[in-house]
């Protein structure tokens, strides 16, 4: 492996032009130096809604990985699909560890290509979409709970990248430069707003600078997935070389119907995705006691104690 640069991993999700094969392919190659364990690294994009699908593979592992590693897809069931791309960060071993579905079909395809595990980064979104990326290993993974953290973390921004792709002419509230905020429109015009968007522009500043090689794990820490739970700030470079951000709305949007807030509605999308209180708050760029509160507010609504009496 090469520099550990996940900040790197960050800014591609958010270079959102051209097709979805060219940004996946820009996702792999800023992430092969973190993740590559000598068989390839790879991304692919995901659906959940209606049914499951998979877009094309961009990157490169061993030959037949393709066939190998999807072979057993159409035959999942709808919970075993959720455990293999489950939220945020994981290896196959332990998707599979004690299933002897998952043991014979990790002896059968990937074994014989030198394939022992296979780490797992899922950006998943409320509105049933996600990314995939990933890297297969010659021998078993061990993760520190710290580069786990960071890993789920890149994939909040995989998600949000993916949202910005979809609604490529989302409205455009405010545009930084540095630390000031030189127009705002709508939502963006209130002190508040305007205070969260610099402060969140000096996180992102902060997270670009030495930072991000000295310590990678705190700076992509610093970088929420999105402002206030509304703005996602990406890049527009200037004739004369100058770079703003941008803080364009990017507002997960859940599919699931609840008489619900828009707020409460993502923050139970989330718990029912498996994410803690913490991952949502990243996601969103709120605060842990926020997202808990809401919560809380949305479950006495919906006259349940607990997300799990609202699987179905």
């Amino acid at each position: 492996m090469g520099r550990f640069d996940p900040i790197g991993i960050v800014e591609a999700a958010y270079r959102v032009g051209g097709t979805d094969a060219e940004w996946l392919d820009d996702i792999v190659a800023a992430a092969r130096p973190c993740l590559d364990a000598g068989l390839g690294t790879v991304a692919w994009m995901l659906s959940f809604d209606p049914t499951f699908a998979t877009s094309a593979p961009a990157g490169e592992g061993p030959e037949g990985w393709q066939e190998a590693f999807f072979a057993h897809g159409p035959a999942l069931r709808p919970d075993q699909l959720d455990r293999q791309y489950r939220a945020g960060c994981g290896t196959l071993r332990e998707v599979t560890m004690g299933s002897f579905e998952g043991d014979a079909y990790v002896k059968r395809y990937l074994s014989p290509m030198g394939i022992a595990d296979f780490v797992a980064i899922t950006g998943r979104d409320v509105a049933g979409h996600g990314v995939f990326l990933g890297a297969p290993a010659p021998k078993p993974v061990d993760l520190s709970d710290t580069r786990r953290a960071t890993w789920s973390r890149v994939a909040a921004h995989l998600t949000a990248g993916l949202r910005l792709r979809r609604t490529i002419g989302a409205e455009v509230d405010a545009v930084i430069d540095g630390e000031r905020v030189v127009h705002a429109e709508r939502e963006g015009r209130s002190a508040n707003a305007r205070e969260r968007l610099r402060a969140a522009a000096r996180a992102i500043d902060k997270a670009r600078g030495k930072l991000r090689s000295r310590e990678p794990e705190a700076a992509v820490e610093l970088w929420t997935g999105l402002v206030s739970g509304r703005w996602t700030l990406v890049d527009r470079v200037e004739s004369d070389g100058r770079r703003l951000l941008i803080a364009r709305r990017n507002s997960p949007t859940p599919t699931r119907t609840m008489d619900l807030s828009l707020r409460e509605r993502q923050v139970v999308g989330y718990a029912l995705l498996g994410f803690t209180n913490k991952q949502t708050a990243y996601a969103l760029g709120l605060t842990p006691s926020a997202i808990s509160m809401c919560l809380r507010g949305a479950l006495r609504k919906l006259g349940s104690n607990r997300i799990e009496d609202l699987r179905s």
